[in-house]
């Protein structure tokens, strides 16, 4: 039972149809693929900027009550190393 020419021509010629028609698809659900992962990554970059943008103000109120109490802390740690020096002194005036 041997194809003849003209059927082995049908049949490779249909076959190049479906090739083709599977290859478009392909590419079709490559640049879809492509599309959404932008869309997909300007989402959250875009979410990333307007929470920066809504959180701003409260970021900058609580980094300086950060920075005041660090001042604070430090002015004491001042206080602290210089009292040893300071109660030596009052000890030698009461004898």
């Amino acid at each position: 039972m041997e194809l003849t020419e003209q059927e082995k021509v049908d049949e490779l010629l249909k076959l190049e149809k479906d090739n083709n028609h599977m290859l478009h698809r392909m590419r079709r659900s490559m640049v879809w693929s492509q599309v959404f992962t932008f869309l997909y990554w300007l989402f959250i970059l875009g979410a990333i900027g307007w929470s920066y943008y809504f959180f701003q103000p409260y970021i900058e109120k609580y980094w300086g009550i950060y920075q005041s109490a660090t001042k604070t802390l430090e002015g004491l740690q001042k206080t602290g190393n210089s009292l040893p020096g300071e109660l030596q002194g009052i000890l030698d005036k009461a004898r």
